[in-house]
């Protein structure tokens, strides 16, 4: 059976059309593509910050001294250092604290970088008024230091 060059061209166009819409579906089955997944993360922890001080000089009475307030940052990251505070002096022998006076560093905020530490200066003084108990006393002065992550 013969058929006619109108229905050859009919098959021969229909074919192509077919032809085309499955590589129009391959190519978009080559270029798209989707998928799905999760991660998680997990919050990190601060150590603390530590601080120690030294008073290089004496007291007596109607002196003054510097303190060497150090504050050490053993944290991987930066902390700013918002506050200092001086605790209450406390002394031994009957030493009356009444006499010894402190003043905190100021300049704060200060930013400790990861594994640094920061020194400021503070201040304790003793009055006139001093016991003679005082004499060869060592005074306890707590310090404590409060930061944010920077």
């Amino acid at each position: 059976m013969t058929r006619s060059p109108w229905t050859q061209r009919l098959t021969a166009a229909v074919a192509g059309a077919a032809a085309l819409t499955m590589t129009s579906a391959m190519a978009y089955a080559v270029w798209s593509a989707t998928g799905a997944g999760s991660t998680s993360a997990t919050a990190g922890t601060t150590v603390a910050l530590t601080t120690s001080a030294d008073v290089p000089a004496s007291l007596y009475p109607g002196s003054s001294s510097a303190i060497n307030v150090k504050v050490n940052n053993p944290n991987g990251f930066g902390v700013d250092v918002t506050s200092i505070s001086l605790g209450a002096v406390t002394a031994a022998n009957g030493c009356s604290t009444a006499a010894i006076t402190t003043t905190a560093p100021t300049g704060l905020p200060r930013t400790i970088p990861a594994g640094g530490s920061l020194t400021l200066t503070a201040s304790i003084s003793m009055s006139t008024t001093a016991s003679n108990a005082c004499q060869g006393t060592t005074f306890t002065l707590p310090v404590t230091a409060t930061g944010r992550t920077s």
